[in-house]
């Protein structure tokens, strides 16, 4: 399964225990004449901080909490700004890549 990004235009978010009280936690699937039913506990789960300084520390509490609680590593984890680090490094080393080629392009 992939992880969506949240579209606060389309997306409605409430307490987990509303959900859980509302909703219960059996997902049920129909498909061509068949049905299943598994218990899901949760799809997704988005975690607001109240400050970026505290976004690594708090993402890396929870994947200790998760480990610990999934011995079958049955999800993923997605931190944007983990994301926006790793592309701006990423950017930064095209950028000194680029600088060398041009570099070596002026001396020939």
């Amino acid at each position: 399964s992939t992880m969506q990004t949240p579209d606060q235009n389309i997306d409605a978010y409430i307490p987990i225990n509303v959900a859980i009280e509302r909703f219960g936690d059996i997902s049920v699937t129909r498909s061509s004449g068949s049905r299943s039913r598994e218990l899901v506990e949760l799809h997704q789960l988005i975690v607001q901080v109240d400050s970026i300084d505290h976004v690594e520390s708090t993402a890396a509490a929870i994947d200790r909490m998760l480990e610990l609680n999934h011995p079958k590593k049955d999800y993923s984890m997605s931190v944007p700004l983990a994301l926006l680090r790793q592309a701006e490094a990423t950017q930064r080393t095209f950028n000194i890549v680029l600088g060398s080629i041009a570099g070596i392009s002026l001396l020939i």
